[in-house]
């Protein structure tokens, strides 16, 4: 079994990464343009692909987003496709980015992992985390909804951003203020021009 790390370098690449997360977390749907804009936030971003005998078998991320510069830690991803743990795989990926981070000036690193990965609560459990904060993923099913979607209330209008691109400024306005979200998160978001990237 020949395990290889190596920094992404294609969209070949982000591709296979993609590959990895949606199989060891189907609700992180995600694009390369997402891991593009997402690397372009960050100070000193590195991803890495794992790969057994040529095969995708884990991915790895980090870097320091601009408002954990006075934070003793960076921001990281990982994971490994359940056919290929304990083989090494995250240990090398996580040593990696630990080493990276340092590089950076950090001496922790932050992560999410899906409460239904035990496996993976273990994993990082062994190698001295701790749970800082608990958030449930949500979702709503629009086939129970009524069959006809209820009308706006009166004086309000729905409309595409591309019918009023005028409006920008004040979507943007509306952004800051809803994306108020207690927790970790709370001092995040985009400036002006990352919003309208990302948007």
């Amino acid at each position: 079994m020949a395990v290889a790390l190596r920094a992404v370098s294609s969209d070949a690449d982000l591709e296979r990464i993609i590959g990895v997360r949606v199989g060891v977390d189907p609700l992180l749907e995600t694009t390369a343009d997402d891991l593009r804009f997402l690397a372009s936030r960050l100070r000193g971003p590195l991803h890495l692909l794992a790969t057994v005998d040529g095969k995708p078998a884990g991915f790895g991320f980090a870097g320091v987003f601009p408002e954990q510069e006075a934070e003793p830690f960076a921001f990281a991803d990982v994971g490994v496709l359940q056919e290929f743990r304990r083989r090494g795989i995250g240990s090398a990926l996580h040593a990696a980015l630990s080493g990276h981070v340092r590089g950076l000036g950090k001496d922790g690193l932050q992560l999410e992992v899906p409460e239904q990965d035990v496996e993976a609560i273990e994993f990082f459990q062994k190698r001295g985390y701790v749970e800082v904060e608990r958030q449930k993923a949500v979702e709503l099913d629009l086939t129970a909804l009524a069959p006809e979607p209820p009308q706006p209330p009166s004086g309000v209008e729905v409309f595409s951003w591309a019918e009023r691109p005028d409006l920008a400024a004040g979507m943007y306005e509306v952004y800051r203020g809803a994306s108020d979200i207690p927790g970790l998160d709370g001092e995040t978001g985009w400036t002006a021009a990352e919003w309208r990237a990302r948007e």
